[in-house]
């Protein structure tokens, strides 16, 4: 089921996460009841901690780094401590067959193909095992509390973002777009990355059949290079070279899925329309060799999911977006199509004259020179460093919009001599920044009213 796209609600500067707090609440008492007597206060520090930095509670951004590190940690400790160990001290045929079974070290990430083994398992105990079956459901338990851990450790991350910011975001529009495309990409690889074993094994399998779509598609682009040269030897894991072509055929598929086609067509979004955030990421396996990979996208009510459905047996590779209304139902849209809902359901407080100036700009070819926001005085502030030589058409075209708005322009702060000459021919006038001196042009017209 794929998620539907919310709105976050601001506290303190500070989005909340998206991780259910109860269910995040009843994961931390799993991993504390599974940890060694002699670590559990501190494992419940730990997780303690990450509910409350999740809830609402805060925390000093030099810290979440610290608390990641410490939270995997003890979560990875907790299975040998709780699972493993108390099954190698039982003198139980049933107990001592389970523990050869069971995978002892595995990434939290598989925690998907893990709880598939343990499964398979528990269906072989016999019945009057009672001890070992109890045993093995707190196994499951304990996978199945793994996928709201892993969310809540990227989401703290945004949560460091919002305190870093120290601004809503609705305020300010893309100030942070360097953040917020991380925070896509790490969410879309959070959601693809317990599916590529079971990519990977089906294509490995495939490979030396006969040729696959993906080689003749560009959207494949990575996917197609690793495809065309699988090892002389054999693709399996026992296979010499096999697993380092295994490793790189992942790498492949995230990339083409993640850095070249969903993170893009997202910051295209976000990079146009101030207030838009990041949701959800999902992956939804499809027949054959593929699948299709999700990320939601809000603002004001306003759901959007982007996907990349694919199959690389076929070379289906389709990049899409879909309106989703408050019932989550939803509408395909062409990516063009998106841009126009967004720009007909403007927030009022992101219709002023700064905002609008950024809208129309963001719509030239040559935008991604600009990097701009709306600051909390309302101007429109543009860093200095992408205006380079040969750059005064963008220039032109930047006091222009902001002139027919009626938007006044901040460059914050200037160290270029040279650009701050020119700025200073064009109406910019000194000005005292908190990050030193800075140069403001006021509109050469007035304000013109929306929608005139």
């Amino acid at each position: 089921m794929h998620p539907t796209p919310g709105f976050r609600h601001q506290a303190n500067d500070v989005a909340p996460s998206r991780v259910d707090a109860g269910g995040l609440a009843k994961a931390r008492q799993t991993i504390s009841s599974l940890a060694h007597p002699h670590t559990r206060p501190i494992v419940d520090t730990a997780m303690g901690t990450l509910h409350a930095a999740l809830s609402g509670g805060g925390l000093q951004v030099s810290k979440i780094p610290g608390l990641q590190i410490a939270v995997r940690k003890h979560v990875r400790q907790a299975w040998t401590d709780g699972i493993i160990a108390p099954l190698a001290r039982s003198r139980h045929p049933a107990a001592r067959e389970v523990l050869d079974a069971m995978p002892k070290d595995f990434a939290m990430k598989a925690h998907a193909e893990v709880l598939a083994v343990v499964e398979r398992i528990a269906r072989g105990i016999p019945e009057d095992a009672v001890g070992t079956r109890e045993h093995v459901a707190r196994a499951m338990e304990y996978l199945e509390a793994l996928p709201l851990i892993l969310r809540a450790l990227v989401d703290v991350e945004g949560v460091a973002s919002g305190a870093r910011t120290g601004r809503p975001s609705d305020a300010t529009g893309p100030a942070d777009l360097p953040g917020a495309l991380a925070l896509a990409q790490r969410r879309a690889r959070a959601a693809l990355s317990p599916h590529l074993a079971s990519l990977v094994e089906e294509l490995a399998d495939r490979v030396y059949r006969g040729p696959l779509g993906a080689t003749g598609n560009p959207g494949f682009r990575w996917t197609a290079a690793a495809l065309l040269a699988p090892p002389a030897r054999g693709a399996r894991k026992s296979d010499r070279g096999g697993p380092q072509w295994r490793r790189g055929l992942a790498k492949a598929l995230s990339r083409d899925l993640v850095d070249e086609a969903l993170v893009p067509d997202a910051g295209r979004l976000l990079r146009r329309h101030a207030g838009l955030e990041v949701g959800d990421a999902s992956y939804a396996p499809g027949g054959g060799h593929g699948g299709r990979l999700d990320l939601a996208l809000s603002r004001a009510g306003v759901g959007l999911v982007l996907s990349v459905g694919f199959d690389a047996a076929s070379g289906r590779f389709e990049r899409r977006a879909e309106a989703v209304s408050f019932d989550g139902a939803r509408t395909p849209l062409a990516l063009e199509d998106a841009d126009a809902l967004l720009d007909a359901s403007v927030p009022g407080g992101l219709d002023t004259p700064a905002h609008r100036a950024m809208r129309r700009l963001s719509r030239r070819d040559d935008a991604l020179a600009l990097h701009m926001h709306v600051n909390a005085t309302g101007e429109l502030q543009v860093a200095p460093a992408f205006l380079r030589d040969g750059d005064a058409g963008l220039l032109e075209g930047l006091l222009r919009a902001a002139d027919e708005e009626g938007s006044a322009v901040r460059f914050d702060p200037v160290r270029d001599l040279v650009l701050a000459s020119g700025l200073v021919e064009l109406d910019f006038e000194w000005h005292d920044g908190s990050d030193g001196r800075c140069l403001v042009r006021a509109p050469a017209g007035p304000a013109r009213r929306p929608g005139a």
